[in-house]
């Protein structure tokens, strides 16, 4: 049987858990978080059919720390959890980045992404990046051609951040507009078909899980960069 293995990321809240259990056809196979707040660290794998005929293991490594503040020891809990559930297999097809429809995509959005792309070992890693805005009716229109046309006509536009038109100029039309919450089974089958034809679309070697554990450090290392603890203070003898 057909198969893919995909990675869930991007920042806390945007609806990663949601889109994971929609690709399994599985609402509740992970705990869905929405917005601010959903920093639980937690890695957990699912696995399920996303189209006839065709299964799909789903990785999501919730918390990621774009974005938000974490204690020292929080972020090495959650890079403790992500290695763990990344080496249980040999490395990923795909990663599907989940992007927010109405939030900006900022230069720290973009640092994550870099630090995969610096990192992959994989020949051809655009083609195996797809980008799923979520909350898609944010954009103000429930029609699926009329989202996608805001999202070609804003990475156009001489107003948007850099950052936004260097995502879209390396994935091209290689996205999807999704609202991932109480969508019916019908509107579900439309978007797994939709991504299942984007993963067919990929080629190159896969994405190894040694690259995506070094991408993830070296984001860490930026993030939250090590602080050199203060000069010691000479102390002044006193005579008595």
């Amino acid at each position: 049987m057909e198969g893919f293995r995909v990675l869930l990321l991007g920042k806390e809240g945007v609806g990663k858990s949601a889109l994971g259990n929609l690709l399994l056809n599985d609402p509740r196979r992970f705990e869905e978080h929405f917005g601010f707040g959903s920093t639980a660290v937690k890695a957990e794998i699912g696995e399920g059919q996303l189209v006839d005929g065709v299964r799909i293991q789903v990785i999501d490594i919730t918390g990621v720390p774009v974005g938000v503040q974490l204690a020292k020891e929080d972020h090495q809990e959650w890079l403790h959890e992500a290695k763990k559930v990344l080496r249980s297999g040999p490395g990923v097809d795909a990663i599907l980045y989940v992007h927010q429809a109405s939030d900006r995509f900022v230069d720290e959005d973009r640092y994550l992404l870099k630090r995969f792309f610096q990192t992959a070992d994989s020949d051809s890693f655009w083609s195996r990046v797809v980008v799923v805005f979520s909350h898609a009716s944010e954009l103000g229109s429930t029609d699926e051609e009329q989202q996608r046309q805001f999202i070609k006509d804003t990475a156009e536009s001489a107003r948007v951040p850099q950052s936004f038109k260097w995502l879209m100029n390396n994935v091209g039309n290689r996205f999807v507009t999704a609202e991932l919450v109480r969508c019916s089974p019908e509107y579900r089958d439309r978007i797994a078909e939709e991504i299942y034809n984007l993963l067919n679309q990929m080629y190159g070697t896969r994405l190894s899980s040694t690259s995506i554990i070094s991408a993830y450090e070296s984001f860490l290392e930026y993030r939250y960069p090590k602080v050199p603890p203060p000069p010691a203070v000479p102390v002044e003898r006193v005579w008595y």
